[in-house]
């Protein structure tokens, strides 16, 4: 694997309010991500899937995740984690 090659980094963040889903969505996105809403569970749970093309190290990877983890905050959420794929 190419490490200065970019990659796809989908983040998952949780939040049980759906108001609240649609407003961290909204705040995810003028952050520069790709996002989409789902819910798996009848509406309980939403899940903000947050997409977005990066090379991947520590720094990006601790930098992402401590703005989506304040944001989930902000917001009443989880920030869930985050996978790394081929794009």
């Amino acid at each position: 694997m190419d490490l200065t090659a970019p990659v796809l980094l989908r983040h998952v963040l949780l939040v049980n309010d759906p108001a609240a889903a649609e407003a961290l969505a909204a705040a995810v996105r003028e952050d520069g991500y790709d996002v989409r809403l789902d819910t798996h569970d009848g509406g309980w749970t939403w899940i903000v899937h947050a997409a977005e093309t990066a090379v991947l190290t520590p720094v990006h990877a601790a930098r992402a995740r401590a703005r989506l983890t304040s944001l989930a905050s902000r917001h009443g959420a989880e920030y869930e984690g985050w996978q790394a794929a081929t794009p």
